[in-house]
């Protein structure tokens, strides 16, 4: 019952008060009309940006190589615009072209006049993610047509700046790639100069030929040797006179058949047909070609 007086007693004194509270509440209303009609409008511009794909440009994709499926960029590229919607770059570039010391009546003569534009642009400019996460530039100004300026201006800029970004690091890399096929070229010139200073030394113009002759070569002189002792062997075991002509023709075709094997095995033999010598070039030119050779796919994939 007590709470039931209570709300009476408020009701009672309410009423009493009613003109005062009419007063009070029609002054207040009529304020707050007056005061937003004296109040300057705030105008707010608003542009979104979606960056593209760096791939979508790229010479494969240009000219139907292969496809970019991504027409946008990804994460990277969203944080890469966003610092650069931020940046002091951006900001000072709008603060130039739009000559916001005018507008902002700001004294050019004094130190702080830079920092003074910046704070004014910042206090009215945003550039952030928002809900859908995509890039958000806004600009807050009495003016809405200036307003308008500054956004569109903030989004030029921005694709300016990403591209030059872009434009710049793709130079780099091409730099990059001409310093590695320049050093790539000098490094085939040597291999050149030191396969042919090889082939000058050890005698090897066509390694595969040479290689299959020389091998014929052992195999036929190693199979007639053994055929000629076998045969000098028969004879001595027949008792045939070694001042006999066949005897004595073999034991010559023997004694020329291992001076030819020496020829191929000796160390210090200087024929075109030394196995030893041929094989020490022959190894040296294989490698070097391998290491030529690699250089030149290297370039073929550098310039692909």
């Amino acid at each position: 019952m007590s709470d039931s007086y209570n709300l009476i007693d408020i009701v009672k004194l309410g009423w009493k008060r009613r003109k005062r509270i009419f007063w009070i509440t029609a002054i207040a209303t009529i304020g707050s009309a007056l005061l937003s009609l004296l109040l300057p409008n705030i105008y707010q511009s608003k542009a979104i940006i979606t960056p593209a794909s760096p791939q979508s440009t790229n010479r494969d994709v240009l000219f139907g190589e292969s496809v970019n499926p991504f027409v946008f960029g990804g994460t990277d590229d969203m944080d890469k615009i966003l610092s650069i919607a931020n940046s002091n770059e951006l900001k000072e570039k709008l603060i130039d072209e739009f000559d916001l010391f005018e507008h902002y009546k700001i004294d050019t003569e004094s130190r702080y006049a830079l920092h003074n534009a910046k704070m004014k642009l910042r206090k009215n400019y945003g550039a952030s993610k928002n809900e859908y996460g995509v890039i958000e530039i806004s600009f807050l100004d009495k003016d809405q047509e200036f307003a308008a300026l500054i956004v569109n201006g903030a989004v030029e800029n921005i694709d300016n700046i990403f591209s030059d970004m872009i434009k710049q690091n793709r130079i780099q890399i091409k730099d990059i790639y001409i310093e590695k096929i320049k050093s790539g070229n000098e490094r085939i010139k040597i291999l050149k100069d030191s396969i042919s200073d090889i082939r000058n030394k050890y005698s090897i113009f066509d390694a595969a030929a040479q290689a299959e002759s020389i091998g014929e070569l052992v195999t036929s002189t190693t199979t007639s040797l053994s055929t000629e002792k076998a045969k000098l062997k028969e004879l001595q075991a027949l008792g045939v006179s070694k001042k006999d002509t066949v005897y004595i023709n073999t034991k010559t075709r023997i004694a020329g058949l291992e001076q030819q094997y020496a020829t191929f095995m000796s160390d210090t033999s200087t024929s075109n047909f030394n196995l030893k010598n041929f094989t020490e070039g022959y190894e040296q030119i294989i490698s070097l070609d391998e290491q030529k050779s690699a250089l030149h796919e290297d370039h073929a994939i550098s310039l692909t």
